[in-house]
């Protein structure tokens, strides 16, 4: 499984071989939780991007609630935001990762190497329209329920992608002016991943003196964040028979907190920590320091981020009587590209 895999070389490949209980392990586990935040850097940069996915209908205003008919509409988008590979490139590296070679097992791989690594995700949308005035309101929730399938592989996942919009017609679109749209929306993603593995063998040591096992016991690689977004966008479209594209942009401030840790349960020779003799446990304290604490073996990281993005989207609908089919693109600042389908029943 891909996830285990990734698991594995960012912790035993990364974390344990060749430096492992070396003299220098402080400066070496210095070096890769730096490599850790510049890897968790670069991807909640990404989040803000991620997190507009959902409610990109081709329609920059669908209409008045109260009309005939009624204007309103839901449907369900999936689609993917992409994380740059520039900013991954440098980070595994220090892990010893080649990124070219880590790919290699994933499918599209070729236009992952242009576009970027892709974060994938799917809402259930609705759009209604509003009274008196010319706006509209649309929402947007996408979840996940427990698989017993990855829990059957040791991996639990938790993800939630929420928001919705406000949006102010300046016109209308009648007669050959197209529709446009003034907005203001809030988005929040959450996503976590723990992937529990097999007892892990750390190396061949030497402690009192003897040649002994190092194991962590059922370790466990835990990893996710949160981001929010609150957006200022304009969109365009207009209708030419059963087509509509549209374009748009969109700035937005954005704050998320990115973490990920790592933890097992050290045993010499089959033996727990607590059932060592003082001074073996004296001598793997001075070994691993601060990063062991009462047995368990822990470090981790967590990388905040913060800051205003903008965007260029834009795409193509098709409406055929009250079905609905859109295909839109987008990129943000970062250099990070959105591609999204939505398909929905709108009046």
């Amino acid at each position: 499984m891909m996830l285990k895999r990734l698991a594995a070389l960012l912790l035993i490949g990364l974390l344990f071989v060749g430096a492992a209980f070396a003299d220098d392990i402080d400066e070496e586990v210095e070096r890769i939780e730096g490599a850790l935040d510049e890897l968790g850097s670069g991807i909640v940069g990404s989040l803000s991007h991620y997190n507009t996915l959902g409610l990109g209908w081709s329609d920059a205003y669908i209409g008045q609630l109260f009309s005939a008919p009624p204007s309103f509409g839901i449907g369900v988008t999936v689609g993917a935001a992409t994380i740059p590979l520039s900013v991954l490139t440098s980070p595994l590296e220090e892990f010893d990762i080649d990124s070219d070679e880590m790919l290699a097992d994933l499918p599209a791989s070729g236009a992952i190497s242009r576009l970027g690594l892709p974060l994938p995700a799917y809402t259930v949308d609705a759009r209604v329209g509003g009274f008196g005035i010319p706006f509209d309101v649309g929402f947007k929730l996408g979840t996940l329920p427990t698989l017993a399938m990855l829990e059957d592989e040791g991996v639990e996942l938790d993800f939630l992608l929420v928001g919705g919009d406000f949006r102010y017609a300046l016109l209308d679109g009648s007669g050959i002016l197209p529709k446009l749209s003034v907005g203001l929306g809030y988005n929040h993603s959450r996503f976590g991943v723990g992937v529990t593995m097999d007892d892990m063998e750390l190396a061949d040591d030497e402690v009192g003196g003897e040649d002994v096992s190092l194991v962590l016991g059922d370790p466990k690689f835990d990893f996710g964040w949160r981001s929010n977004s609150v957006e200022l966008k304009a969109q365009a479209s207009k209708r030419l028979l059963i087509f509509q594209p549209f374009i748009g942009a969109g700035v937005a401030y954005n704050w998320a907190s990115m973490g990920g840790s790592f933890s097992g349960e050290l045993t010499m020779d089959g033996e727990a920590f607590d059932d060592l003799d003082d001074d073996d446990r004296e001598e793997l304290e001075d070994m691993l320091g601060e990063f062991l604490d009462n047995g368990e073996v822990a470090l981790g990281f967590d990388v905040p981020d913060s800051g205003f993005t903008a965007r260029a989207f834009g795409g193509l609908g098709l409406r055929i009587f009250v079905l609905n089919l859109d295909v839109g693109a987008s990129i943000d600042t970062r250099g990070s590209v959105g591609l999204e389908l939505n398909t929905r029943i709108q009046l």
